[in-house]
């Protein structure tokens, strides 16, 4: 299976490095003790039939679904992750095309992110629409606020930060 990731990184992050080298440092055994924190959850892990229900399954905090057309037995994605104990959470991601929707009454929590490949489209519930690419630089997303997304063979590093904390530190944010 590492070698089936490895090629899913390779597709998804063609112009940037920094991803891969990520990449084998966790999968070697010489990683330092702190990336021990680090978890990686692939599609490829389990079968075919099972793919996009366990990707679902993995973002209980978004409604994802596959755009038209998408098959969910081809469906290939792979995030490496770490969470604080406060419940924040730093990553890496990569996925094939996904409709996603955020506002779900389940979640809270403000998601920093950086695109490093493919493309995201998000609609804000007014209407107004965006294209995050890896040229955006950092995007900020609110769960709260209604928003869907169609990310297209998608690679980003993020940071997800419970809302508590944030208005812990920026009251007015």
């Amino acid at each position: 299976m590492i070698y089936a990731e490895q090629a899913l990184l390779e597709r998804a992050t063609d112009d940037d490095h920094a991803p891969q080298t990520l990449f084998r440092l966790l999968m070697s055994s010489e990683a330092p003790s702190p990336l021990a924190a680090f978890q990686r959850y692939s599609t490829m892990s389990v079968a075919p039939e099972l793919r996009f229900d366990y990707w679902r399954s993995l973002h209980s905090d978004i409604q994802l679904e596959l755009p038209q057309g998408r098959r969910a037995d081809d469906y290939r994605a792979c995030v490496i992750s770490a969470s604080s104990a406060g419940g924040a959470v730093l990553g890496w991601c990569t996925n094939d095309d996904t409709s996603a929707h955020f506002a779900q009454d389940n979640s809270d929590f403000v998601l920093v992110s950086l695109t490093l490949a493919g493309e995201a489209r998000l609609q804000q519930a007014d209407g107004q629409r965006h294209r995050v690419t890896s040229q955006s630089g950092l995007v900020v997303l609110d769960s709260l606020q209604p928003l869907s997304s169609l990310a297209m063979h998608h690679s980003m590093l993020y940071l997800m930060i419970p809302r508590p904390q944030v208005k812990a530190r920026a009251p007015d944010a």
